[in-house]
């Protein structure tokens, strides 16, 4: 039986291989960045075990939705838009795994802007996925 935790991060990898050939920016979670793209993480044990995603906006759009040190609107223009693109960028991700045979799924729970990847059983892109994940 194989370890899950290195089974998730083979996942990740082919999760960020197969968004990046398709144009879509991607980085780990564990390196701070200011630019969009999606952030992937792995859930080795949690409540939402496999691969996490979540879209990053720009900086700029982020802090004015979210505001510093403590200070939002939560109905301003500036958040409508931020949930906005998560949502729509989240459900077009998971559009893009499924298609290319991962089983892919809004994470729900305290991550409803989320999409959490658990498995992958595509044959279609597999060479592709993996040349790029290699």
């Amino acid at each position: 039986m194989n370890d899950p935790a290195t089974d998730y991060r083979r996942l990740a990898e082919m999760v960020h291989a197969t968004l990046n050939l398709v144009g879509m920016p991607t980085f780990p979670a564990e390196i701070l960045v200011e630019r969009p793209g999606f952030e992937i993480d792995v859930d080795e044990e949690g409540e939402f075990a496999g691969v996490l995603i979540d879209w990053r906006t720009d900086g700029k759009l982020r802090h004015a939705a979210l505001g510093t040190h403590g200070q939002n609107d939560l109905h301003g223009p500036a958040r409508e838009l931020y949930l906005s693109v998560k949502q729509q960028m989240r459900d077009l991700a998971i559009q893009v795994l499924t298609s290319a045979g991962f089983r892919a799924e809004v994470a729900g729970g305290y991550a409803p802007l989320h999409v959490r990847v658990s498995g992958y059983g595509g044959d279609a892109f597999g060479s592709l996925i993996n040349d790029e994940a290699g």
